[in-house]
């Protein structure tokens, strides 16, 4: 926590670091699992105003820190789940196939995480590819995705879905418990109050994924 705040207090004076220390901030905020207001602000809205002076800046910290404080748990789990995906893409390697065209995101069914992604991809890249959020009503609306997020309502389709991407390099993403052990390469949970997540490596590998360590030591991993 202490480095955190040492990076939040140096990229507020030297602004010449601005853009290296946003990544770094945003590597901290993911390694240590600071899963509070500030981190959404920080992933989300710092990069906004890093032309802005340093008056307005500090304003719509402010402001956004008000809205943020003020909305529901559940609503910024969603938005945790959002940014979490956007972290998986940075240290997962897809097939060189799947390397090229759009990174393609798809919810199954109608849930908040896809208005969360939709304005993730907005702003961020994954790599050099434009990420392309796409919702599918059902499992047969199911295109070629690199990752296929599944939410608790539509947990039933698990079954169907692992069917229907049985050999593809399709990270798919549940968010019920005792799912990573059940097909899912990465299942959302909560612990202590705080939005985390499982990965099965045996079977993101089985879809020829490779995983950074670096992921690996942030998730909780399940066989």
């Amino acid at each position: 926590m202490l480095k955190f705040q040492k990076n939040i207090h140096f990229f507020a004076t030297y602004s010449s670091h601005k853009q290296s220390l946003l990544r770094k901030i945003k590597e901290d905020c993911f390694r240590y699992k600071i899963l509070n207001f500030t981190k959404y602000f920080i992933f989300n809205y710092l990069s906004l105003c890093l032309n802005m002076n340093q008056m307005k800046k500090y304003l719509l910290m402010i402001i956004a820190l008000f809205l943020f404080s003020a909305g529901s748990i559940p609503a910024q789990n969603e938005m945790f789940k959002a940014l979490f995906m956007y972290n998986f893409a940075k240290n997962i390697e897809w097939p060189v196939s799947y390397r090229q065209g759009d990174f393609v995101i798809g919810v199954l069914g109608n849930d908040v995480v896809y208005d969360e992604l939709k304005r993730v991809a907005e702003r961020k890249l994954a790599g050099s590819q434009t990420i392309v959020v796409k919702k599918y009503s059902s499992v047969a609306d199911i295109e070629r995705c690199h990752m296929l997020y599944i939410p608790t309502s539509k947990s039933s389709s698990l079954p169907q879905v692992l069917t229907l991407l049985k050999n593809e390099p399709t990270v798919i993403i549940t968010d019920k418990a005792g799912y990573a052990t059940r097909g899912a390469c990465i299942n959302y949970t909560i612990v202590n109050g705080d939005q985390k997540f499982e990965l099965n490596r045996n079977n993101m590998e089985a879809r020829g994924l490779k995983v950074t360590n670096f992921l690996m030591e942030l998730a909780i991993n399940v066989n």
